[in-house]
């Protein structure tokens, strides 16, 4: 069963360290001000995200990519930084993101 937006926001918020609360009413599952705080890692909305993630996900899974590693590509992507402080925000390792 593929994952919901508010899962998908669930994940991206805990990948780089932002604090959220649940918002029903929304479709991004969080308030326009954390939802600013959200595009400026990532570049886009949690639901823009999603569809991407349900897109691209049956290949993904059989290069035994996880929803994780896209999170750090979109993140990779979205600051441009070195792989070395990317890897420290995201506290991962250079070799592994």
């Amino acid at each position: 069963m593929p994952l919901g937006v508010a899962a998908h926001v669930r994940i991206g918020t805990a990948i780089i360290g932002m604090s959220y609360s649940h918002v029903d009413e929304s479709l991004d599952c969080m308030s326009n001000y954390k939802l600013t705080e959200w595009k400026g890692a990532f570049g886009v909305r949690p639901v823009v995200c999603f569809e991407a993630w349900v897109m691209i996900s049956k290949k993904a899974l059989k290069k035994k990519l996880s929803v994780t590693h896209f999170y750090w590509a979109l993140y990779w992507m979205r600051t441009y930084q070195i792989e070395t402080d990317a890897a420290r925000n995201l506290t991962t390792n250079p070799k592994t993101l």
